[in-house]
């Protein structure tokens, strides 16, 4: 029996030193030095587990993956899992020169089209000029990680549902028309960490249940809505600073459990948060600020919503604002005490709170006293402090 036993135990290390050992390196490199030229040429040559290093330059080749619809892929990953490595965003560039390469506006192009994997791990590339997706993982995918790439110039950076899971970290995503990253069920739970989002229309995005993401340690600067979760999906968003989306900073809309905390939101004259059905999410310890808008927007019940310890700063616009347009019955009411205003005056809060106590068809209150007496202590995340956490990061060529 010991020696079965152990017998057992010297095949499963020989299994994985030969797992480790049989994994081969293919060298991609423009100027014929290493193994090919085009990055799908390795991709086709690759078995399960293999590394495919990049060497730097554009890799513009592509081909038509689907007729029907047309799905155009620079790179197509199918059946197996590897390892894609770049020599820095800004030297490794998968994708055209240009945004208006392709002449088929009907057509779905993706720079990585990947189905059929276990693992795909991404980094040290840049990615440009998708009319559709940079990285599409959809069909049979597994866990992704992506790390150290910059998406820039195009429609959507990563669209995925990833049972296996996985995380994006310390990512530049820049210009993008639609999405940053868009996650849907079924999708366990994925990181996004340490990155910045600039002029992205909605920078992540969590739709359908399960899906459980956690945003942190992210800075989002322009777009519509920084972070959504709607129709089930929960997660976390803490420590991020999010500025000048036109809509919403996070919106929450018939989501599972989503714990917002630690975050600087700041708004001109949109709204700092959109809470709508937000389930049993906890907000805490928030600076939601706006300049003409409103901080919170509250169309509807959040009965097992938990929102204490935030900062509210409403510049010129409202505190909060219910609707107007869904006379509840019976009275619903917001629990909104223990945070602070800005100001200990009750008067003037009430003031610029929009609830029934201002329509008689509004059939939804606000309660905030009794209130917090000193300003939320949270670490200051201005977008100058955050940019300098990604110097590291390579800016793609241009």
């Amino acid at each position: 029996m010991r020696w079965t036993g152990r017998l057992v135990a010297i095949l499963v290390i020989l299994g994985a030193l030969y797992t480790s050992v049989s994994a081969r390196t293919w060298i991609v490199s423009k100027d014929g030095t290493g193994d090919f030229s085009v990055v799908q040429d390795a991709v086709d040559a690759a078995s399960d587990g293999d590394i495919i290093s990049i060497r730097a330059g554009r890799y513009e080749e592509y081909h038509v993956v689907s007729e029907a619809p047309t799905l155009v892929a620079y790179v197509e990953i199918r059946g197996k899992s590897l390892e894609l490595i770049g020599e820095g965003a800004g030297g490794t560039i998968i994708g055209p020169s240009s945004p208006d390469h392709h002449s088929d506006p009907g057509a779905d192009v993706t720079i990585i089209e990947a189905q059929d994997f276990e693992t795909l791990q991404i980094s040290g590339l840049g990615f440009e000029h998708s009319p559709w997706r940079m990285i599409n993982a959809e069909i049979g995918a597994g866990r992704l990680e992506v790390d150290n790439c910059v998406f820039r110039v195009g429609h959507s950076a990563i669209g995925a549902t990833l049972p296996g899971g996985g995380r994006v970290e310390n990512c530049q995503f820049t210009d993008l028309e639609s999405k940053g990253v868009l996650l849907w069920a079924p999708t366990a739970t994925f990181d996004i960490r340490e990155c910045v989002f600039s002029e992205v229309r909605l920078p992540v995005f969590g739709a359908w249940s399960p899906v459980d993401c956690v945003v942190a340690d992210c800075s989002m600067d322009g777009g519509v809505v920084g972070v959504t979760f709607v129709d089930g999906a929960g997660g976390a968003v803490m420590g991020c600073s999010i500025r000048m989306m036109s809509n919403y900073g996070v919106a929450l809309s018939d989501c599972g459990a989503v714990n917002v905390r630690d975050n600087l939101i700041e708004g001109d004259s949109g709204w700092g948060m959109i809470l709508a059905y937000s389930g049993s999410s906890v907000i805490e310890d928030n600076v939601i600020s706006t300049i003409t808008g409103t901080c919170l927007f509250l169309p509807s019940p959040n009965d097992h919503m938990r929102f204490k310890n935030n900062d509210l700063r409403r510049g010129d616009g409202f505190y909060v604002k219910t609707t107007d347009y869904w006379p509840y019955e019976p009275p619903v009411f917001f629990d909104l005490k223990n945070n602070y205003w800005g100001t200990t005056d009750l008067e003037e809060i009430d003031e610029y709170i929009f609830d029934g106590n201002d329509d008689p068809e509004v059939n939804m209150f606000v309660l905030f006293d009794p209130i917090a007496d000193d300003p939320v202590r949270t670490e200051s995340r201005t977008w100058s402090s955050i940019k300098s956490l990604f110097e590291s990061v390579d800016l793609p060529l241009h």
